[in-house]
């Protein structure tokens, strides 16, 4: 899937602007370093990820194979829940989500730029789930620009406890 998170943002990628990505649910670190490697030397990825061995993981990961994006502040590893997005960060490019949701929290399409995508598969828990490509609107709406029907099975997006708990 991350392949496929990476080829719906490309369209909406310009390494020319200084751009920001919110990559929720960043687990291994791997789509936040290939972010950063598309947005160039201006942009900045914040990968949130509520459980702190997976941000352990991504920031280790990422120090062995692309030590440079976290010294040149490119990537950012964030332990939070990723459900409220990461305001400091805000407002962002793109929003690529990890995790199904039956909607979309407010709080990212909030920390979307208008103009900006939030990438998402929507859905509910162990169902078929569609992801979808999400443009913000000047006036705060989401516009479905999705060009495929991708069906996906993601675990949901939930809190920390609940992921612990879950055998989803």
């Amino acid at each position: 899937m991350h392949a496929f998170a990476l080829e719906a943002a490309i369209p909406f990628i310009n390494p020319d602007v200084q751009q920001r990505v919110l990559d929720v649910g960043s687990g291994s670190g791997y789509l936040c370093a290939a972010f950063a490697k598309l947005l160039g030397p201006g942009g900045k990825v914040y990968g949130i990820e509520h459980i702190q061995p997976l941000v352990n993981l991504a920031r280790s990961n990422t120090e062995k194979n692309h030590s440079n994006l976290l010294e040149t502040y490119r990537i950012y590893f964030i332990c939070e829940d990723g459900r409220k997005g990461f305001l400091p960060g805000a407002p962002y490019d793109i929003i690529h989500v990890g995790a199904s949701s039956q909607d979309v929290p407010q709080d990212l399409i909030d920390q979307t730029k208008v103009g900006g995508v939030i990438i998402i598969p929507v859905g509910g828990i162990n169902q078929d789930q569609l992801m979808k490509i999400l443009e913000k609107k000047s006036d705060g709406s989401l516009q479905d620009i999705s060009h495929h029907s991708w069906t996906v099975r993601y675990v949901p997006l939930t809190d920390a406890s609940l992921q612990l708990k879950s055998t989803v």
